[in-house]
């Protein structure tokens, strides 16, 4: 049986995914003024639900640090 990936979890609300896109985009912008490579993993996920433990076990295998 496949499992619901987004019955359980945080919801957010859209001002909450909207101020965290800017803040993404504003990291980006500062690496690439540094002459930094940029690589953005991000999900586009429908409904509330954007976090959960498996949605983070997704980042934290494709994260990657210096």
């Amino acid at each position: 049986m496949m499992k619901n990936l987004f019955e359980t979890g945080t919801a957010v609300e859209i001002p909450a995914v909207l101020a965290n896109r800017d803040r993404r985009v504003a990291v980006q912008q500062q690496l690439m003024t540094k002459q930094q490579t940029v690589l953005a993993v991000k999900l586009n996920l429908a409904g509330p639900i954007k976090n959960n433990e498996t949605i983070q076990a997704f980042f934290l295998t494709v994260k990657w640090n210096n």
